[in-house]
């Protein structure tokens, strides 16, 4: 018992430490750091994930590219988190399989999730279908998101935010309803 709560103590703060080095090496300067990970911190919070997926899932979002500014750096959590707690995955696991699929790689969403460049467009339209109160006034932005994704050059900073807003449709309220099943 008390082994392994050390071990897991351990690991933990080893975890924190190595996100921090990545952090500090990718955004320059230790006071970014910092922010970002107090940041993780007070979001993680409000979610249904332990503290070092989030900022495990944050590192990664960091180094993808998705942490340019506050705006973006929300929309990628929230899609992303959302759709990870949806589908029951760890939430790092699932900021890495988005970025590959931004990149091109759609193989790991494909094969585990079923949401691959070919599909993701009709997945979203089904699911606003569905629900289509959940997604009032945001129609022409999923739509050029779609469109985007179906056509758009991948590795583009538009194009891996188009996908990011197509996971976050098909996720949308994971999170939440997550945290009211807990």
């Amino acid at each position: 018992g008390l082994y392994k709560l050390s071990n897991a103590i351990l690991s933990t703060a080893k975890s924190m430490e190595q996100n921090f080095a990545n952090l500090k090496s990718t955004l320059g300067s230790t006071a970014k750091a910092l922010e970002t990970l107090e940041w993780a911190r007070q979001k993680g919070a409000s979610t249904p994930f332990e503290i070092t997926e989030v900022n495990d899932a944050v590192g990664t979002m960091t180094s993808m590219g998705f942490n340019k500014n506050d705006k973006m750096r929300e929309e990628v959590f929230n899609s992303v988190g959302d759709f990870s707690a949806l589908k029951g995955f760890n939430f790092a696991d699932m900021m890495q399989r988005v970025s590959k699929a931004t990149f091109g790689n759609w193989e790991s969403l494909g094969d585990q999730f079923g949401v691959r460049k070919q599909t993701i467009g009709t997945m979203a339209r089904e699911r606003m279908a569905r629900t289509p109160e959940k997604f009032k006034g945001e129609e022409a932005d999923i739509s050029k998101a779609i469109q985007m994704v179906e056509k758009g050059k991948q590795g583009t900073e538009e194009y891996k935010m188009a996908v990011v807003k197509l996971i976050g449709v098909l996720g949308r309220g994971g999170m939440e309803n997550r945290l009211q099943t807990i």
